[in-house]
């Protein structure tokens, strides 16, 4: 049974493989090999009478080894391999093919569909052999490649090959949602064939889980379709044999046998003898565990004896197994001993053949890969000499417009050299002249400055000095009067005058005086106070004023005596005003203010 349910998983292989669907591509087959096309018909010839005219044809093609039609028939002569069972010389073939076709810089859509089959197709063949990892890369790689469009049906053969893979290792349930994902897609673009595939696949997987039913209707999908596109190659055996499969899961056997044996008559009428072989031996395995062992017998043994005719040697070592079990339940052990001996015979010969077939298919690919080293060390080589050549000529070009251009940069350089010896000779003459006018103005503006600045000094230590007397002698008018009104017995003028007096004195007031002396003070001195904001940014209007009376080197008494303040409160004031700059107290404020 478990041979039964991997069978369902890859019967579709056989289908795929067997058929002449290209993708939309309808090749002319037997251009090069005859002119009567129907040769190549599926209800004609054989399988082994196809392969040979097959290979004829790419003989004949290759000529011209990056023709479409070549690949086209290469392509078609592995599917006949396949149904034939040579599944390694088909892995074999499929990876040169595809290393040629991905050579081919510009690729149209029917390339890219001839790159699309023949990757599925190798992906298939491998998942037969048991390379799932490989396959599995190949089908991932049609996605990457084609899948852009997640719609496209690149991306749905990918998702199908997929679920193949998952569905070969047992894992029905994944497979089963990979096959699901590429029926929506193929429902999407209304690929029939594709359709076909799948609903034949998820039938597989039903089976695979023991779901029978399911499996039948989706086997029932399979054949509408099959029935409503007339496909004329062997759908309808895999379609009766599917039947067979699925009523035998569910127990009516009557059913089965009679699928079976539909299965194989279509596949006798379509001259698909391996595939026959296959369906009969199917049949007697289905036979043999309903414990049906003569008519069981008989199937096999006609099936032993095809094999041998066709040289089918894996179905006849099959066929040989099946009759060593039966012969066993019969009793005659001796009989089954020796049906088994030959068996094994033939596995060895299998093996034996299957080995030379990779030695040869490997020094095939090895002297092919040597050739083709060889022609590419010949060309590089060539292109090496044609390049050292090139590139010999455009040195001694390059190096003749260098010197060309080198004398005349050299000419251009010495004539700008002595013309901006010149041009600087008759500036170093006009800037010792400037140089020597400017001196002389600088010296007068000097001259003119200083003696402005000392008669400004002048001016403003003669105000400073008036300002004191003046306050000196108000100070002593203020104590005269006082006297005057103390000492005196005044009449009434005479009080109104000394009051008069007394008033006109209270109503002086140095402020007016001590902003005439700032103007003054900053005419000589312009950025004093600015500097002083600057660095001291926290000293109020007074303070700045104290700083300008010390700054013109008054003493503490002078500068009480100009601001009509007490010597005690100025010492008082010039203390917090050097706590307020951060100054040692010891220090001279008026050096400070000296280097403002």
């Amino acid at each position: 049974m478990k041979k039964t349910i991997l069978y369902i998983f890859l019967c579709f292989v056989l289908e795929v493989l067997s058929h002449t669907f290209l993708f939309g591509i309808e090749p002319k087959f037997m251009q090069n090999v005859a002119s009567d096309p129907s040769l190549l018909e599926e209800d004609t010839i054989s399988g082994e009478q196809r392969k040979d005219l097959l290979m004829l044809a790419i003989k004949k093609a290759d000529a011209h080894p990056v023709k479409k039609e070549n690949v086209v028939y290469q392509i078609r002569c592995v599917e006949n391999l396949f149904s034939l069972g040579n599944y390694s010389l088909c892995v074999e073939t499929l990876k040169s093919l595809i290393a040629k076709i991905e050579k081919i810089e510009k690729k149209d859509s029917a390339w890219e569909a001839l790159h699309i089959h023949a990757l599925v197709n190798l992906g298939q063949a491998e998942t037969y052999l048991g390379a799932y990892e490989e396959a599995m890369g190949h089908f991932n790689e049609i996605r990457t490649l084609y899948g852009a469009d997640i719609n496209s049906n690149a991306t749905a053969h990918s998702f199908n090959g997929i679920g193949l893979v998952f569905g070969a290792r047992g894992q029905c349930k994944v497979a089963l949602e990979y096959f699901q994902k590429s029926l929506k897609i193929f429902q999407r673009t209304k690929n029939s064939r594709g359709l076909y595939r799948v609903y034949t696949n998820i039938g597989g997987a039903f089976c695979g889980m023991g779901n029978y039913q399911e499996a039948l209707n989706a086997f029932v999908e399979a054949q509408r379709i099959v029935l409503s596109q007339k496909y004329k190659g062997t759908e309808l055996v895999y379609v009766h044999l599917n039947f067979a499969i699925a009523y035998e899961g569910l127990g009516k056997t009557e059913l089965a046998e009679k699928y079976y044996i539909e299965a194989a008559k279509i596949a006798e009428n379509k001259k698909a003898y391996h595939l026959r072989m296959f369906v009969n031996n199917n049949y007697a395995n289905t036979l043999y565990t309903q414990g049906k062992y003569v008519k069981a017998q008989e199937i096999n043994s006609a099936l032993i004896q095809e094999a041998k005719k066709l040289g089918a040697l894996k179905m006849q070592m099959i066929a040989l197994r099946m009759e060593s079990s039966i012969l066993e339940k019969q009793g005659k052990f001796k009989e089954a001993n020796a049906i088994l001996h030959e068996s094994y015979k033939i596995f060895d010969t299998i093996y034996n053949q299957e080995s030379e077939n990779r030695i040869a298919s490997i020094r095939y690919q090895f002297d092919h890969y040597k050739v083709l080293q060889e022609e590419k060390i010949q060309k590089k080589k060539l292109e090496l000499a044609e390049a050292k050549v090139l590139n010999k000529n455009l040195w001694i070009a390059f190096l003749s417009l260098l010197a060309i251009f080198a004398g005349i940069a050299i000419a251009l350089m010495i004539r700008r050299i002595l013309r901006q010896c010149r041009i600087n000779n008759l500036m170093k003459t006009k800037v010792t002249e400037y140089k020597q006018h400017e001196n002389t103005k600088i010296e007068g503006i000097k001259t003119s400055f200083a003696q402005e600045m000392d008669a400004k000094n002048k001016e403003l230590t003669s105000n400073a000095l008036l300002f004191l007397k003046f306050n000196e002698l108000s100070l002593a008018m203020n104590q005269i009067v006082k006297k005057m009104k103390v000492r005196f017995s005044l009449k009434k003028e005479e009080k109104e005058l000394v009051e008069e007096m007394e008033s006109l004195l209270r109503s002086f007031s140095s402020s007016q005086d001590l902003a005439e002396f700032k103007t003054y003070f900053e005419q000589v001195n312009s950025s004093f106070f600015k500097k002083l904001e600057a660095a001291y940014p926290n000293l109020t209007p007074n303070e700045m004023r104290l700083c300008a009376f010390i700054s013109l080197g008054l003493s503490a008494k002078e500068i009480a005596s100009v601001t009509n303040r007490t010597f005690q409160s100025i010492w008082t004031a010039k203390f917090r005003l050097k706590k307020k700059m951060q100054v040692d107290p010891d220090s001279n404020l008026y050096d400070i203010f000296l280097k403002l």
